[in-house]
């Protein structure tokens, strides 16, 4: 920059031509606003010739000289003010707000330049350059760049959210990582080199896809005991998870979330929501989320859990169906963590604490219609009841057949069910079992004054000896009737005969009855005459009538262990059978006037065998009353006594009556007679003929022990035999 050189000591002036200049450039030179508080060179060296110089010289002193070459340079702006000049430097002031721009001139000995030096607004420039970013993949890297100037050391990087009010991300420099800014679809890159002393560059970039905290839009079914505070954001992403149970970072992910609901009542805190305390079932609570460029919605409903039953019918058959008990809150079902009981619709157990989720329906006898009830340990459970209706009615089989009671059973509580069963009677012997089953049975009688309980009924106390019941019984699906029969125990006799003939061989077989049911185990029994005096004693199953005379009825009386009262019935005989007692007079010689006289001369074969014993004969005949018109004559125990001093041809007209039987007699005194056989006038001593003889009184002869003596018409003797 010296045209003319320095004078020499000869005072002699050098002029240098051409001017060697260092060729400073005067194109535009551009600072940008985060780097102009660093010094700009005055001079952008063009020369090749110099910069070729101060490149290879290896002198120190020249190169120090061409380095201070710059020290008396002198510079003006325009505008003036504001620039500051330094030795070979300019440096725009940090308040001056681009964009700005200076005419700098420049001298520097015989060398002029000038050059404009412009300060503009910077912008970042982003590589790769898209319009959005995919935040889980995109790792771009930035510049900030003035004009044609772009600088990227020294960066202090931050991430916004699109306000610019909130640091998502701090200490970033130009590597820019963008994943994790959830519910951002927009967001600001703030830079600057100064953050202190200088504004920061900003741009704005999207987000595409946006990362969502992924919370669920899935409706929620609560229980109405459901008192907990409930999630907002309810989410399967492990960020959200990890964040949502860390409170401080919870809170600070969550500080802008704002939601609303439908329904009045819900309360907002933080991350979570109450609902109100009472409500009507169902209830449907919308809630709607905002969280920066997020938002979800998502339903409550508040209902009763509900019971699902496989299979799905609309009757089940009690004999044959199992069932599987599901709970389900929604679409969500569960077939365990819960027991199972059986109630009917009176809310009586009938099935309780089933701890399997498959139900057996078998007997739930005459249940029509049951609730099936399954509780959850859970302190937010309720029970969960559902109605099922049963088909066919598994019935109960309670006996319909008539009853036959005694006066005196009749006063003993009677079972409203006989269990046809022997497996239903075992299983109701239980009185639990029972009571459970039969609450809320309902029958009624067709006489009143009968009392009922669960198990029994009370026939009304009265002293009718007969009396007839009409009881009809209902419990839900069964229904009952049968009949009761309050009458005496009846003697059956068997063969059965409105009245007997007496006959030696025939049996007569007893039992006691009561309605068609006939016993004789235990049985005994007594036969007894109409004035109750015993004929026949302790007899159990069979009795005969032969051998009873002088009766046309008789009484026949038997006991047995079950009944204390007697059972009686009178027995009608074909004929009173009588000793035949024959009406013929009796003859009775002088001589036999002293000894006893029976009675009764029978004529028949069986009074004959009846008088052969005469203990029997003197127990019958002892009450045998006889009169004589004619005095003197006394009676015995089946005897007459003539008087003794009855002489030949006395009379004694005897009237007697045994019980029933009548019959009258003439006892008469006779002398004996010699009947000869054969039988002549006249008998031929010269035949050598055979005569027997009988001494006869009336009809009656005998022949045997007589004593006979042939005499002449003188009395002499002829012989003796």
């Amino acid at each position: 920059c010296l045209a003319d050189g320095e004078p020499e000591p000869s005072n002699r002036t050098l002029r240098l031509h051409p001017l060697l200049t260092p060729e400073c450039s005067q194109e535009d030179v551009y600072v940008a606003p985060g780097v102009r508080t660093q010094p700009v060179s005055i001079c952008k060296i063009t020369s090749k010739y110099l910069m070729a110089l101060m490149a290879s010289n290896t002198d120190k002193a020249y190169r120090d000289r061409l380095e201070t070459m710059f020290d008396s340079v002198n510079c003006t702006s325009q505008p003036s003010d504001n620039l500051t000049f330094a030795k070979a430097h300019v440096r725009i002031p940090p308040n001056a707000r681009p964009p700005v721009e200076y005419l700098v001139r420049c001298t520097l000995r015989d060398c002029e330049w000038s050059f404009k030096l412009k300060s503009l607004e910077e912008r970042i420039v982003i590589q790769p350059e898209m319009s959005t970013y995919d935040p889980r993949t995109a790792l771009p890297s930035l510049n900030v760049c003035a004009g044609p100037i772009c600088y990227s050391t020294d960066l202090q990087t931050k991430i916004l959210d699109k306000q610019g009010t909130k640091i998502l991300r701090d200490g970033l420099s130009t590597q820019i990582n963008l994943t994790n800014l959830y519910c951002r679809s927009t967001v600001l890159i703030s830079t600057s080199t100064d953050p202190k002393n200088l504004r920061p560059v900003v741009r704005r970039i999207g987000l595409k896809p946006m990362q969502t905290l992924e919370c669920s839009e899935k409706p929620r079914y609560l229980p109405p005991k459901h008192s907990k505070p409930l999630d907002l954001c309810e989410s399967e992403l492990a960020y959200t998870k990890a964040v949502l149970a860390n409170a401080t970072a919870r809170a600070m992910a969550f500080a802008s979330l704002t939601c609303y609901s439908s329904k009045p009542g819900v309360e907002f805190n933080a991350v979570t929501m109450r609902l109100p305390s009472k409500m009507s079932m169902p209830s449907v609570f919308e809630i709607r989320c905002l969280l920066h460029d997020c938002q979800w919605m998502f339903k409550v409903i508040v209902d009763h859990d509900k019971l699902q039953l496989i299979p799905e019918k609309s009757t089940f058959n009690p004999q044959t169906d199992i069932v599987s008990v599901h709970i389900c809150r929604g679409p969500n079902c569960r077939g365990e963590g819960f027991n199972t009981s059986i109630f009917d619709l009176n809310q009586h157990l009938l099935r309780g604490n089933l701890t399997k989720n498959t139900v057996s329906l078998h007997e739930l006898y005459c249940r029509t219609e049951v609730l099936l009830v399954a509780q959850g340990s859970g302190e937010e459970d309720e029970p969960v009841r559902r109605k099922i209706t049963l088909h066919p009615t598994e019935q109960l089989h309670c006996s319909q057949k008539d009853i036959y009671l005694t006066p005196a059973s009749a006063l003993k509580p009677i079972p409203l069910c006989s269990f046809t069963s022997a497996k239903l009677r075992e299983a109701f012997a239980n009185e639990d079992v029972y009571n459970t089953y039969f609450e809320g049975i309902r029958c009624r009688s067709s006489e009143p004054g009968t009392t009922f309980t669960k198990r029994h009924l009370q026939l009304p106390t009265d002293s009718s000896a007969e009396r007839n019941y009409t009881i009809t019984c209902s419990l839900y699906g069964c229904e009952w009737m049968f009949r009761i029969f309050k009458q005496p125990e009846t003697l059956k006799l068997n063969p059965e005969q409105s009245r007997y003939v007496q006959q030696p061989d025939m049996k007569i077989q007893l039992q006691v009855c009561l309605g068609p049911d006939c016993r004789s185990n235990g049985l005994k029994a007594n036969l007894t005459d109409p004035r109750g005096q015993a004929l026949m004693v302790g007899f159990s199953d069979s009795f005969t009538l032969f051998n009873i005379f002088c009766w046309s009825t008789l009484n026949l009386i038997a006991t047995t262990p079950e009944e204390p009262a007697p059972v009686q019935r009178t027995i009608a005989l074909h004929s009173a059978w009588t000793y035949t007692c024959d009406d013929k007079d009796i003859l009775v010689t002088r001589g036999r006037v002293g000894e006893p006289i029976v009675l009764c001369l029978p004529t028949s074969k069986e009074s004959k065998e009846a008088l052969a014993n005469e203990t029997d004969f003197k127990r019958i005949f002892k009450e045998a009353r006889c009169n004589c018109s004619t005095p003197g004559v006394t009676f015995s125990a089946g005897f007459l006594h003539l008087p003794s001093n009855a002489s030949l041809s006395d009379s004694f007209p005897i009237q007697c009556q045994l019980h029933e039987c009548q019959w009258r007699f003439l006892v008469r005194i006779v002398k004996e007679q010699i009947i000869l056989s054969p039988k002549r006038d006249l008998y031929d001593p010269r035949k050598q003929e055979l005569i027997s003889l009988r001494l006869c009184v009336g009809e009656n002869c005998r022949s045997s022990g007589i004593h006979t003596t042939i005499t002449d018409r003188h009395g002499g003797k002829l012989l003796d035999a």
